[in-house]
This record gives structure tokens, sequence and C-alpha cells, in this order.
């Protein structure tokens, strides 16, 4: 269980001890929105966003905890997702249409998923809607929509690209039509796609 703290916050490790992570120095108060602890449990990932709402994507901090070393703020910008790989040695985020991959010196690799590109000009609205790890690989499923000048929709996909970890090199992707919250197979590839790439 977290504690909050005026300004920090206290992250517990059990018999490892706790480590004091402090908010964001500025005009805009913060909030913990969210820890996520490694598997191994040696590790934790503390997630501080702005406590008012700002228009636009919002900017939070992420800052790497370890026990015995001092917080260590990792290069975020936005970031909705976070997971751990399952040996703890990497955290993955997600933006709005960028993947983030830091290993535990907080050293950054950056990967922006691709849907099909869309002729005519129309203009694209594209989003990270979740992040999954399976048999070993990354899983990010992006949804687009396709726009006219006017604002009228003229397409909308869903694509979930495989990555390599921790390369983060795009394996195979696959898209299909959007239709409400389904995503396209991280692994099979669909009779419906209108891409794969093996």
């Amino acid at each position: 269980m977290l504690t909050l703290l005026a300004a920090a916050v206290l992250v517990p490790f059990g018999a490892r001890g706790e480590v004091t992570v402090p908010f964001p120095s500025g005009d805009v108060p913060s909030r913990a929105e969210a820890t996520v602890h490694s598997p191994r449990g040696d590790a934790a990932a503390v997630k501080l966003c702005p406590k008012v709402f700002l228009m636009g994507p919002e900017l939070c901090q992420v800052v790497l905890a370890r026990p015995g070393r001092s917080p260590l703020t990792l290069k975020a910008g936005v970031v909705g997702h976070l997971l751990w790989t399952p040996d703890g040695q990497y955290l993955i985020g997600a933006g709005v249409t960028t993947l983030r991959l830091w290993n535990l010196s907080g050293g950054l690799r950056l990967a922006v998923p691709q849907g099909i590109p869309e002729a005519d000009g129309a203009i694209r609205d594209a989003r990270l809607t979740r992040l999954w790890l399976e048999r070993g690989f990354l899983c990010a499923a992006l949804h687009e929509d396709w726009f006219t000048d006017s604002g009228r929709v003229v397409r909308r996909n869903v694509t979930t690209v495989r990555y390599a970890l921790p390369t983060l090199r795009p394996l195979a992707s696959v898209t299909l039509p959007a239709q409400g919250d389904r995503e396209a197979d991280c692994f099979r590839p669909s009779a419906e796609s209108g891409v794969q790439v093996p």
C-alpha cells in the first residue's frame, strides 16, 4: 500500500525497506496515479500526474523507485499504460501513439505503431488503447480514425502490432475495421485483416 506524504509518495518494498518518491516541483500540484511493482519486487514505477485537468493529453512523470537508490525520473511525456516484462528487467509504457521501453538504468527505446496508410489526404487520429504481453512478446492495440477536412469519417481501423523484446522491433501487424472494442489478434492472422506482415 502506498503512503501519500505532503510532498512525496512512500513506496514499500517489504523487507527491502521503502523509497520516498518526491512529487515534481512547480506550480501544478501532482498526484500518484499508479504504482506498478516489478515481478522481482526490486523496483517500482510510480506515475505522477497533475491534480488539475489540463487541456490535451496528460503529461505525467514516471519515476523508477528502487530500494537503496535515489528515485530516477524517466523520460516519459504522455504515458497512459505501464507494465513490466515478466523478468522485471524492463518497464514498458504507452503514450498516445508512442511505446517506450526503459531498462533499470533509465535507458530508453521508442517505437511508434503504424496502421494502414490512408490515401487521398485524410486526417489521422490515432491512439494506443491497450498493451499486453503474450508468449514473451509485446502486443499493442492502435485505434485509428481517418477524417476528411470537413470532419466526415472515412475509415476506422484497429491494428495490433507484435514486438520483439527488448528491441521493440515490430514483427507482425494485423489491421481490422474497428467494431466496438474488438482488437486484432496478436498471433493469428485474420481473414478480415487488411494488412499482415510476417
